[in-house]
């Protein structure tokens, strides 16, 4: 399978850019970005230029699914971010080989140990040079197991395609599968992938081209674990389930995907929880 990026870079832009917007000097992404420069590792990493709001989140999914592997560049910043969550979310539930770089000691918080144990780590904060070291070995390490996957195995390959100002998907051989004519379409998550009427609506696709979910919502999250967040009218969050129907009522700010069990959900004053596949929520 061929991969538009080597890397895709997961990070916090609190330890990029200044409260100005300027690059912080020295800082660990521009290091490992020079680095992968000089060792013709390519990469993506969102500059936090023009991607902001509900595009965002069907961007870097898209982005992920187009690289080989998944740099966490792991920091306090990071690990109280909500979009490494959802970055780190996507990557594991597309089997994504994901790197920790660990610039702290934010790694001694358990929260996403679950996405990164199987790896190992480059421990920036304790050794700088052996860390760029080990990441750059890990990476090309990690760029050879991908070459020698059996295609076989693989999912679909879809590639989007563009017709007369609207979106649609073809499969390998380049046959539409989905039909252009939605103003945004991402590649498949579980089966589905997320698009966007002409009405500005959200809903999904099956790999038949079939509108399974039709497209009402304001917004929609890629499934994991059968469920994808979905907003209504209102402003108000929720998660459906693969026949659209509404499992969790539309009631929070924002949301995270599930993964084993448990997803992220922030509530009207802000503040962040755990809650299960009931809705439940579990850190009170």
């Amino acid at each position: 399978m061929e991969y538009k990026y080597d890397v895709f870079i997961s990070y916090s832009s609190k330890d990029y850019l200044d409260d100005k917007g300027k690059e912080i000097p020295g800082n660990v992404i521009s290091v490992i970005k020079s680095l992968f420069n000089q060792n013709d590792i390519t990469y993506w990493i969102d500059q936090k230029e023009n991607l902001t709001g509900k595009m965002l989140t069907h961007t870097f999914s898209e982005r992920i699914k187009e690289s080989q592997m998944v740099l966490f560049i792991c920091s306090k910043n990071a690990v109280d971010s909500i979009w490494v969550e959802r970055e780190l979310s996507v990557a594991f539930n597309s089997g994504k080989p994901i790197i920790p770089f660990v610039c702290d000691d934010s790694y001694m918080n358990d929260k996403f140990s679950i996405y990164t144990v199987p790896i190992g780590c480059a421990m920036y904060y304790k050794n700088q040079q052996k860390a760029l070291e080990d990441l750059i070995a890990c990476v090309k390490a990690n760029m050879v197991k991908v070459e020698k996957v059996d295609k076989e195995t693989m999912h679909p390959v879809f590639t989007k395609i563009q017709m007369d100002d609207h979106w649609g998907l073809a499969n390998e051989t380049g046959k539409i599968v989905v039909p252009c004519k939605y103003n945004a379409v991402t590649y498949f998550q579980e089966g589905l992938a997320c698009v966007e009427s002409d009405k500005r609506k959200w809903g999904f696709v099956d790999e038949k081209g079939n509108e399974v979910i039709p497209c009402k919502w304001e917004d929609v999250g890629f499934f994991s674990e059968g469920l994808a967040y979905a907003e209504d009218a209102f402003g108000r969050i929720g998660f459906i389930d693969k026949k659209g129907k509404v499992v969790i009522p539309c009631q929070w700010e924002d949301a995270a995907p599930f993964l084993n069990g448990k997803a992220f959900v922030k509530d009207k004053e802000g503040v962040w929880h755990q809650i299960d596949k009931a809705g439940t929520i579990l850190d009170t």
